[in-house]
């Protein structure tokens, strides 16, 4: 759809042009830094959940974390 018609070939060239680019790239640039600081922060929870089951896990078997681990 050619709003000049079809002898205006001025409005088939109009493209987003560089600053689309530019914008494109950034949001793309925050997002990878984002998804990969999400990771880090599920990564730790999964840690700290981990660690406190295993540390609730010795208490009900009644053994502590330096009864676990041998001294060397």
């Amino acid at each position: 759809m050619n709003p000049g018609g079809p002898t205006n070939t001025e409005y088939s060239l109009i493209g987003p042009g560089f600053a689309a680019f530019v914008a494109f790239f950034v949001l793309a640039i925050a997002l990878y830094f984002l998804v990969r600081s999400m990771n880090g922060h599920l990564r730790r929870v999964a840690w700290q959940q981990r660690a406190e089951e295993e540390a609730q896990a010795a208490l009900e078997a009644g053994t502590t974390e330096e009864q676990r681990q041998p001294r060397s």
